[in-house]
């Protein structure tokens, strides 16, 4: 049975498919950092592909891989020949479908990165009104009321006369605070999400 007649075509048209399948999810996966390639590793997909057609890879068709390869092979302790070129065949193939799918996926960082530009000019506006209004809020509390001021007279001095929140004035402030926070945070959290991923998509775009 043969599995190809042209390598290259081969693993274009056997990475067409998989990035058709998983290349969203390997996007996704972006927000939490490292590779592009991350993805098609740990979830086992190049593994098993790979351990899939080395079922059915002819002598003349492990030869032609063998032949194309641009890998430095790893150094493998095996009994036999044969053995030998089975583990560097299959090192080639890891490592050309790995490339070619990090390859593929670049198109989809892209426009994943075009969507989060986006996203972040819709949240920022809110995100700002939310952080001016629970942190005014906290300078209050932390500042005190201001302070009262009696005018210069004919006859007297300016005065400034300091005083502290009176006990209903604190627990209003604090309790106006403990609404503005979950919606601060929440906004604050999401902006830091998006600029993680953002920056993220960006390294590896370069």
């Amino acid at each position: 049975m043969s599995v190809f007649t042209d390598y290259e075509d081969w693993i274009d048209e056997e990475t067409d498919e998989m990035i058709e399948q998983y290349a969203d999810y390997a996007v996704k996966e972006l927000k939490w950092g490292g590779e592009i390639s991350d993805y098609y590793v740990e979830s086992g997909l190049i593994d098993r592909f790979v351990a899939q057609q080395m079922m059915w890879l002819s002598f003349e068709e492990m030869e032609q891989i063998l032949d194309e390869s641009t890998v430095d092979f790893d150094v493998i302790s095996v009994e036999t020949e044969e053995a030998m070129q089975r583990a560097q065949v299959e090192q080639t193939l890891h490592h050309d479908i790995k490339q070619q799918l990090t390859i593929k996926t670049r198109p989809f960082v892209a426009s994943r990165l075009e969507q989060l530009c986006e996203e972040q000019r819709d949240v920022a506006p809110q995100a700002e009104v939310s952080r001016l209004a629970y942190e005014q809020v906290v300078q209050t509390l932390k500042a005190g009321p201001a302070p009262e001021i009696i005018a210069k007279r004919w006859y007297r001095r300016e005065r400034i006369i300091h005083r502290s929140f009176t006990p209903d004035e604190q627990a209003r402030l604090e309790q106006r605070r403990q609404e503005l926070e979950p919606e601060y945070q929440k906004d604050q959290r999401r902006l830091e999400e998006l600029q993680r991923e953002r920056t993220n998509c960006e390294r590896l775009l370069r």
